[in-house]
């Protein structure tokens, strides 16, 4: 009976397992779809990002998200510095990964 209970939960642990990478990629694409727009505003950033985070804890390994969620702040950050919102530019720039585009728009933010 042992072996039957392991058998179940490895069972049950791969369907919640694939239940959460299909809701991983399901968040990626929408949040895409948001991004998709002409001009997205603050508010489309914000929750594409969201939904990005999420889907990115629910699947750490999803590849197309970790861009995205990457493109999407950097987005976001060019946005806020044309804007001149300075502050909001900072932080998510600093949310970034160190790469020289990071270090290109951190200068840019006087």
């Amino acid at each position: 009976m042992i072996g039957l209970a392991d058998e179940l939960t490895s069972r049950f642990a791969a369907i919640v397992g694939a239940d959460k990478q299909r809701e991983s990629f399901w968040l990626e694409a929408r949040a895409r779809n948001l991004l998709d727009v002409a001009k997205p505003g603050y508010d489309t950033f914000a929750e594409a990002i969201n939904m990005l985070e999420r889907a990115l804890v629910l699947s750490p390994d999803n590849r197309v998200a970790q861009a995205t969620h990457s493109a999407a702040i950097a987005r976001y950050a060019q946005l806020a510095l044309s804007n001149r919102d300075l502050k909001l530019s900072r932080l998510l720039a600093q949310r970034l990964p160190a790469s020289p585009d990071r270090n290109k728009l951190l200068a840019q933010i006087i």
